[in-house]
């Protein structure tokens, strides 16, 4: 049996959902604050770099997805709502997009965001001299600009009816991170990264775990109700399982192909 692909991508998604906004499942119950979750990963993060890594995986998706924040999200319909945007807007044929920003979003470096700084990763990222593999999935954009602090211009090679979706999911396009932590950590910045998300990276051992603490900043006051998340590579689909079963792991990551291991779970739960 084979879980559906299209919850496979969706996965990241419903996990910053969890960790930022209280998690779209059970919503009518009240949300503590505190606590900490450990999730069990498929693969092991090589780091945040774009330059460096190409793009996420789903590892490092879900990771981003609580470091790093996005201009909009998707609400339990799929709709996209504001995160860093407030508000978008197009023109008639649909291949420029405005965004209106959040004022007062700084990183956890302490440096503001704004849209300069959202043109810098985008511009980064295309730049050909830099060679990154993450440009492929910009090809589509013809440039980004940044007429005030506030405001983000999109101007596309094509009409793009649903951008303010397509921009909503943490990958490795769409998670803003911090020009000048790249600028003043250069090669270290890949396992060191910084953006404006609900949490922050605490602690990392390749191979064993990472743990990012709640940032006391966030923007969205009252969130993320978790105080610490604990990610760790557990690359065995089985082992993961286990973690599951142990108490060790609070959720894991689960594909198409173990699916069985979801309905043995359903089949154990008290």
């Amino acid at each position: 049996m084979k879980a559906p692909t299209r919850a496979r991508k969706l996965a990241p998604i419903f996990l910053v959902t969890a960790f930022a906004f209280g998690a779209p499942i059970g919503a009518a119950h009240a949300q503590k604050q505190g606590g900490s979750i450990t999730v069990g990963l498929e693969l092991d993060i090589p780091g945040f770099d774009p330059l460096k890594v190409g793009v996420f995986d789903t590892s490092a998706e879900i990771a981003a997805a609580a470091i790093f924040d996005t201009l909009t999200h998707l609400d339990d319909k799929g709709q996209p709502q504001p995160k860093l945007a407030l508000s978008w807007s197009h023109s008639e044929d649909y291949k420029t997009w405005t965004f209106k920003l959040r004022p007062g979003v700084r990183f956890h470096d302490g440096t503001p965001f704004n849209a300069q700084a959202f043109k810098e990763n985008f511009d980064r990222e295309k730049d050909p001299a830099n060679k990154c593999r993450c440009a492929f999935y910009l090809a589509f954009i013809h440039d980004v600009q940044a007429p005030d602090d506030l405001t983000v211009v999109y101007n596309l090679n094509d009409p793009q009816v649903n951008l303010p979706a397509l921009v909503s999911s943490a990958t490795v396009n769409n998670a803003i991170q911090s020009p000048t932590a790249w600028k003043i950590k250069g090669d270290d910045y890949n396992r060191n990264p910084v953006g404006t998300g609900p949490y922050i990276l605490k602690s990392w051992t390749a191979g064993d775990r990472m743990v990012l603490e709640k940032n006391p900043d966030y923007w969205n006051k009252g969130h993320p109700h978790l105080d610490r998340l604990v990610l760790k590579p557990l690359p065995d689909s089985q082992s993961r399982f286990a973690s599951l079963q142990s108490g060790e792991a609070d959720i894991i990551w689960d594909d198409e192909y173990d699916a069985d291991n979801i309905q043995r779970r359903k089949g154990t739960r008290s």
